[in-house]
């Protein structure tokens, strides 16, 4: 067994973050279409439509968001190079941790991050080596995840499948402190959580964070309550 920890979720790049509240209750707010190059055509959910327009910036209500993980059906995907090659290291059985930036509703908390829930990874699929037949079957196993809807191209998209035993949390459970020696970034892995999960104290948005000793990942499973 492996597991690994990813960042998911709107950031201050964005304009926000996910609002944590006094007895660690959340909301997830997931990231927006951009729309840099192309525009999304086909979603048509939104922040106001998933009733979260109320925890940010006016000009962010209306804005198409990317639901992606999605914690109904326990599905996630990423094309992008640094994750695209993470998620292919995944495996039957594995676990796929998912942390948002959190921004605290009460003052004795401290702007971070915090996780949210888990994939017990039942499948991993990748697109580009899928023939058109396998492909109509995936579209409808995934017919809730982001990408699938989505009217962009799938090209290097990798897919995860989350077994009935994934889980998001009722409450989250912070995994950083503040950084008291610099200003940025403002916030590290907090030192229980190093020694706890044998992770790095610097947690980047892009870089995966992977566990494969079995002490830590019991130690993992502990902290998500997961039985073993």
């Amino acid at each position: 067994m492996k597991a690994m920890l990813l960042r998911v979720g709107i950031d201050k790049g964005y304009g926000a973050l996910s609002p944590v509240f006094a007895d660690l209750t959340y909301k997830y707010i997931p990231i927006y279409n951009k729309n840099k190059k192309k525009k999304e055509k086909n979603e048509q959910r939104t922040y106001r439509s998933l009733g979260l327009d109320s925890f940010l910036p006016s000009k962010l209500r209306d804005k198409k968001v990317h639901l992606d993980p999605e914690f109904n059906s326990f599905t996630y995907g990423d094309p992008t190079k640094p994750k695209r090659k993470s998620l292919l290291w995944l495996s039957k059985g594995d676990l796929l941790v998912f942390y948002i930036g959190g921004k605290p509703i009460d003052r004795n908390l401290h702007e971070g991050c915090f996780i949210i829930g888990y994939f017990v990874v039942s499948d991993v699929i990748d697109w580009n080596v899928q023939s058109n037949l396998q492909r109509k079957s995936i579209k409808k196993t995934f017919a809730k995840n982001a990408h699938i809807i989505s009217s962009k191209s799938k090209a290097n998209l990798v897919l995860v499948k989350g077994s009935s035993e994934s889980k998001m949390l009722s409450h989250c459970i912070p995994i950083t402190e503040r950084n008291k020696k610099k200003k940025n970034p403002p916030y590290l892995t907090s030192r229980s959580i190093q020694n706890l999960l044998g992770i790095r104290e610097f947690i980047v948005r892009a870089v995966p964070i992977k566990i494969f000793d079995l002490r830590y990942i019991n130690n993992l499973r502990g902290l998500l309550g997961i039985n073993k």
